[in-house]
Order: structure tokens, then C-alpha cells, then sequence
């Protein structure tokens, strides 16, 4: 049960860290605008207007490591799940020659004992007639 707990809360986690930092970006640009004005009702509003803009761009730049690091994770997870399916063609692929390579040599080591026997009734043969 806790299995699946965690791998509910875990999973997909890049993408989750991604939805954060959205959701941490609008929470800043929100407040950075309440601010602002909060501001320009109580001081001045040209530093009233001027606090939105800044509060909505410092939030965004704020915000940008966090989904960058989301972005890494999800994509990283892409590339594994990538490679082991890779690996497991590969590895059925490998299988796939290895039977195929066996073959060939039964065929070729039967080929190589028919020839052997057809020399030797040949010469079994070639015998026979020379007693004669």
C-alpha cells in the first residue's frame, strides 16, 4: 500500500515540479500585483504601476531554475525509459543472431559431414571397383 502511495505522489515528478513552478510564478505575479496596488493607493501610483511589471518579472525569472530542473527530470526519465527499451530490443535482437549464427553452423557442419561421407563411399566405392 505505501508502494503505491509513493508511486502516486512520485511519479511523474518533472512534470510536477514543472506545474510548481507555474503555480509559484502566478502566486508571485498575484501578489507582486496586490503590491502593487496596495502601493499605489497608499504612496504613490506611478511606484504603484511601476511594482506590478517588476513583481511580474522578477516571479517569472524567479521561477525559471525550478522548471528548468523539472524539465531535466522529465526528460531524463524519457531518455531511461528510452534506453531500456532500447536495451531490450537490442538484447532480442542479439538473441535473435545468436540462434540464427547457430543454425548456420549445424548447416555448415552437416554440409562439411555429407561432403565427408561422399568422399569416403567414393573412395569406398572407387576401392571396390579396383579389386575387381
Amino acid at each position: 500500500m505505501l508502494d503505491r502511495l509513493v508511486e502516486r505522489l512520485y511519479k511523474n515528478i518533472g512534470s510536477k515540479i514543472k506545474g510548481f513552478a507555474i503555480f509559484l510564478f502566478l502566486i508571485g505575479t498575484f501578489l507582486g500585483t496586490i503590491y502593487g496596488i496596495v502601493i499605489a493607493f497608499q504612496e504613490s501610483v506611478i511606484e504603484g504601476v511601476f511594482t506590478i511589471p517588476v513583481c511580474c518579472v522578477f516571479s517569472w525569472i524567479g521561477t525559471w531554475l525550478l522548471y528548468a530542473f523539472g524539465d531535466l527530470v522529465e526528460k531524463n526519465s524519457k531518455t531511461s525509459t528510452d534506453l531500456h527499451t532500447l536495451l531490450k530490443l537490442l538484447t532480442e535482437e542479439k538473441d535473435r543472431i545468436s540462434k540464427e549464427n547457430k543454425e548456420l553452423e549445424i548447416r555448415e557442419e552437416e554440409a562439411k559431414m555429407q561432403k565427408e561421407i561422399a568422399e569416403i563411399v567414393q573412395e569406398v566405392s572407387s576401392r571396390g571397383k579396383v579389386e575387381k
